[in-house]
């Protein structure tokens, strides 16, 4: 039995894979959510070969495929490619980062949301350079992000181990410093990073990891962003 996807939750998964950047192999996670339709959600999509693709189409229809941020966008044409009925979602700028090379897709805000609130709700953190949009999926109370938080805890590639030991907490929800450098609208990001915190969740699902479980999850997000940036 393969076990490329794990399931989190009902109607939750994720794959784990990795990309190789400036010569450092780092760990990177796909999630994908069943909606109630039966169609699937697919959220940073990493590199997807013929066994995974099998998986996927085993759970259902992929009808929305999302680049989270101007950062995670690797394997989105690809995943694109693999998936041609469905619906590409990207945040303003990507185009003009890739030069056009990009699929067909809309651009991510907040007024037309990808999916229905009802079952997952969607907040931009403007004020931060890599435009990330985050997502609650309601049904498992689990925030699905991709670089706004890390949670590092030493069963990562071994270079990407030591990069994060330099920058920042290892062991715990954490932020490396240069998020800093890259916030240009503090008190716009902190105050989009408090309207996530009003969502209930109590799952952290992010790229770069281990998934984060417990009641605190909304506190120790927010609390993460404030203290870095105080």
């Amino acid at each position: 039995m393969s076990t490329i996807l794990r399931k989190i939750d009902a109607n939750l998964w994720v794959a784990d894979n990795y990309f190789v950047k400036l010569g450092i192999k780092g760990s990177i996670r796909m999630t994908l959510v069943r909606l109630n339709d039966g169609r699937l959600f697919v959220h940073s999509p990493t590199s997807i070969d013929d066994e995974l693709f099998a998986e996927i189409k085993a759970l259902g229809e992929v009808a929305y495929i999302v680049a989270p941020n101007l950062m995670h966008h690797l394997f989105f044409s690809a995943c694109a490619k693999r998936f041609p009925e469905a619906q590409c979602w990207a945040p303003l700028g990507l185009a003009e980062k890739l030069k056009g090379n990009v699929p067909s897709h809309i651009e991510l805000a907040d007024e037309t949301p990808v999916v229905s609130g009802e079952e997952i709700e969607q907040i931009t953190l403007e004020g931060h350079d890599i435009r990330e949009t985050v997502f609650f999926h309601r049904h498992s109370k689990t925030l699905i992000t991709a670089d706004m938080i890390y949670h590092y805890q030493g069963d990562q590639y071994p270079s990407e181990t030591l990069f994060f030991r330099l920058v920042a907490k290892f062991g715990e929800l954490s932020l490396p410093f240069y998020h800093t450098f890259a916030t240009r609208n503090k008190p716009m990001l902190l105050s989009n990073i408090d309207s996530v915190r009003a969502w209930p969740f109590e799952r952290i699902i992010m790229s770069h990891g281990a998934i984060y479980e417990g009641q605190d999850a909304r506190a120790e997000f927010a609390e993460t962003w404030h203290k870095l940036l105080r």
